[in-house]
């Protein structure tokens, strides 16, 4: 059927004009509108109530303001309503379902009034647009809402003129899927609130349900949605410049494959989210949030989630609060070293990341969890508690350039980063200043360096640690600290070294190899002062127990005269304190005085090791099996001075060594069949070390003076293919005794000759007769 029904209301005062229980069905128009009402009377009344549309493919509704004057702008007073009706099978083509326009752009009209309530919407396109004027949506319902972008911004509701306030309230919107490259709404400068309204099901092309631009304060507008329930949708919101407010909603059981978040995408907005959860979602490719605005998180709980996304939360030079906010069993399973939970990066400006009642709890990310870059910011976690989480690095990694962190009243426990290339629990670098108090970490675990902090890769550091407690943490070196070396360690001498330990306890930690509690490659960490602090029971697999620095321990630690030192212990060395081998101390050294020796003779000396503490090396687990000792001979000249040695060492001169290389086994090198070959003259055994340490390790001495003598009258003289004199005893059968009642001497007195069992003779001792030298002479007294 075609006709149109105009409807004029301008010159009739309280004017009220009312359909009930009619069925509009199968119409259309020439004039592309089913009914028309012209109006610019602000008391007339149109009511449609208990009506049916369907079948209609033209405009049901256009609303035309004619000269519109506000007369008044009472609430709950209606110009145009729906009620309990039932708009369903409509696939309108031409502009939109309900058209509610001026006849000229007046921005101050905004006390023209609709209302719909009680209806079902159901297989629709293009339902809504509002130029002017205020509109409410009440307990009702949309299902199975399609759009035709030729026609209209959105499939549901466009409103796009400054002043018009649109509140949809106690409504469903469900299964609507907008083939379309357009969302279900699209809201220009309009005040917009959604009270107790249910999303579940609602897809578009676009990626998102709702295009919001220009809601802001700078035009009296905001956008609010509360106590509302999302499952299954896509990204919720899209746009920018907006003033967002999210208030005790639920976000539940949702697989989002969308490439937009699946709350809100907007730029340069504010956006607040609060007193609301977060469960069971399944986001591919991304996260919660958008990027590029900023945010207030408050009161709200996430929990089950998963995501392959490069973070849950990536917030790109902006401010950001989260306060009283939960996070329990999230998942970030994206790509190894590249994901993390929240990404934080200020970019080129100071920002600041707050964590305020922060909870992070049995989380699992491919990454880091919280990760923080930027060129300066500063961060603050207080009245928190990070605990039993896995992550592929750091848990906190802030890589800024300058940060500035406070860490107050935190609980970080039972975490572990199971990346065995990446430092610390919590990892530092480039400017660092960093405070924690009032804070307690244990039962934390690295699979590197730094069971909690890590310092690596930095100029300026400041830290101060007060009032805290590091128990039960464990990394590869320095079960609670690792100080990495400092970037140009010596070009670096004016940048900020302050830092400060007091009213602190360590206790129970451990490392794998080295410092139970820190380990120093830090040049400046002498600069630090601790007082009131208790290192107590920590444990060190091979060195320091409590401390450890590689080498030059006046640079590396620090005065600890004012720390309390108990109970701890290192399977090497150092159960308190140590560095690695620095010294080699000779055994028995006035034994070697001008020592005086045969050619061939053994030479056994033993070699015991030392840290800079003095403390001795027992490495019982071999870690410094590859540090060696090598004795070589250097000739002692003689010029008219006396004796000295030329700059060449003489390490050429001939001379033969046996078992002259040896290791450390237990903390001891034994050279026992150290065996010397030289022409008799005065040598210099000199001691040289070989390790794969970068540390220099010293002796105590490192030579000996030795005099090779001429052979003994009852020995050979033999020299080798070298021309080296050897000095031989000379050789008897087994049978001869010569460890006790006989010796074994030349037969014909010849030195030179060849010592051969033919050539010798077996002589008793004196008190000694028989063949075998086997019969005790008795003195006859007859």
């Amino acid at each position: 059927m075609e006709f149109s029904l105009s409807i004029n209301n301008n010159d009739i005062s309280n004017g009220k004009v009312y359909f009930e229980g009619i069925i509009f069905k199968d119409y259309y128009s020439i004039e592309s509108v089913l009914f028309i009402i012209n109006t610019s009377n602000n008391l007339m009344k149109v009511i449609f109530e208990n009506c049916e549309f369907t079948g209609i493919t033209v405009t049901i509704f256009s609303v035309s303001l004619v000269n519109f004057k506000c007369k008044s702008n009472i609430n709950d007073s209606y110009h145009f309503e729906l009620r309990n009706c039932y708009i369903h099978d409509n696939k309108q083509y031409f502009k939109n379902l309900i058209s509610i326009l001026p006849q000229n752009k007046d921005d101050n009209l905004d006390c023209f009034n609709t209302k719909i309530s009680n209806c079902l919407f159901h297989n629709n396109k293009n339902i809504f647009k509002v130029y002017r004027g205020d509109l409410l949506i009440d307990n009702c319902t949309f299902k199975n809402t399609d759009g035709d972008e030729k026609e209209s911004m959105a499939s549901i509701m466009v409103s796009k003129f400054l002043n018009n306030k649109i509140t949809i309230k106690n409504t469903i919107f469900k299964s609507n899927i907008v083939e379309k490259n357009m969302p279900l709404f699209y809201f220009f400068k309009t005040n917009i609130e959604f009270q107790n309204t249910t999303f579940i099901n609602n897809y578009s092309t676009s990626g998102h349900l709702m295009q919001l631009e220009y809601i802001n304060k700078n035009y009296t507008e905001k956008f609010t949605i509360s106590d509302s329930f999302f499952s299954e949708n896509d990204c919720i919101i899209n746009g920018k410049n907006n003033d967002i407010n999210i208030n005790n909603c639920e976000f539940m059981d949702t697989n989002l494959k969308s490439v937009l978040p699946i709350v809100a995408n907007c730029v340069y907005s504010n956006i607040q989210v609060e007193n609301s959860k977060f469960e069971n979602l399944n986001i591919q490719g991304n996260g919660i949030l958008g990027s590029e605005s900023n945010y207030i998180i408050k009161n709200v709980t996430f929990s089950d989630i998963i995501t392959n996304g490069k973070s849950l939360f990536k917030f790109l030079n902006k401010n950001i609060e989260f306060i009283d906010v939960k996070l329990d069993n999230v998942k970030n399973v994206g790509d190894i070293n590249d994901s993390s939970i929240i990404l934080f990066d200020s970019g080129d400006e100071y920002k600041y990341l707050i964590l305020d009642n922060f909870s992070i709890q049995n989380c699992i990310s491919n990454g880091e969890m919280i990760k923080i870059i930027g060129n300066n910011n500063y961060n603050e976690m207080k009245n928190s508690i990070i605990s039993n989480n896995i992550s592929h690095g750091p848990l906190i990694n802030i890589k800024s350039k300058n940060s500035k962190t406070n860490f107050k009243n935190l609980e970080f426990t039972d975490n572990s980063n199971i990346n065995k290339k990446l430092c610390g629990s919590i990892h530092f670098q480039n400017d660092i200043n960093i405070s924690i108090d009032d804070s307690i970490f244990t039962n934390n675990i690295c699979s590197s360096n730094g069971g909690v902090l890590c310092f690596e890769d930095y100029h300026n550091i400041q830290f101060d640690i007060n009032n805290s407690e590091f128990e039960n943490n464990k990394g590869l070196n320095g079960g609670v600290m690792y100080f990495g070396k400092e970037k140009n360690e010596n070009e670096n001498e004016n940048n900020k070294h302050e830092l400060n330990i007091k009213n602190t306890n360590f206790i129970n930690n451990k490392s794998k190899y080295f410092g139970g509690v820190i380990y120093s490659k830090y040049k400046n960490l002498h600069s630090l002062i601790a007082s009131n602090t208790k290192f107590i029971n920590n444990y060190a697999g091979v060195a320091g127990g409590a401390l450890f620095s590689p080498n030059y321990p006046q640079y590396y630690l620090f005065d600890y005269n004012n720390c309390e030192f108990m109970d701890n212990k290192a399977e090497s060395h150092g159960n308190d304190y140590a560095t690695n081998p620095s010294l080699i101390k000779l055994l028995n050294d006035d034994k070697y005085h001008d020592y005086k020796m045969k050619s061939g003779s053994y030479l056994p000396i033993s070699f015991l090791i030392y840290d800079s503490y003095e403390n001795i090396i027992h490495d019982h687990y071999h870690y410094y099996s590859d540090i060696y000792i090598k004795v070589l001979v250097e000739k002692i000249n003689y010029n008219s001075k006396g004796k000295s040695n030329d700059n060449d060492n003489n390490y050429g001169e001939i001379s033969i060594l046996k078992g002259n290389i040896g290791s450390f086994v237990n903390g001891i090198c034994e050279l026992n069949n150290l065996r010397v070959y030289m022409n008799p003259g005065e040598y210099n055994l000199v001691f040289k070390v070989e390790s794969l340490l970068e540390e220099e390790i010293l002796f105590n001495k490192d030579f000996i003076d030795v005099k090779i003598e001429a052979c003994d009258k009852d020995q050979y003289n033999v020299y080798d293919s070298n021309n080296i004199l050897i000095c031989e005893n000379p050789i008897c059968p087994n049978s001869c005794p010569t460890n006790s009642t006989a010796k074994c001497i030349i037969s014909d007195n010849n030195t030179y000759g060849k010592n051969d069992i033919k050539n010798n003779k077996c002589q008793c001792n004196d008190g000694w007769t028989g063949e075998l030298c086997d019969v005790k002479v008795f003195v006859d007294f007859r």
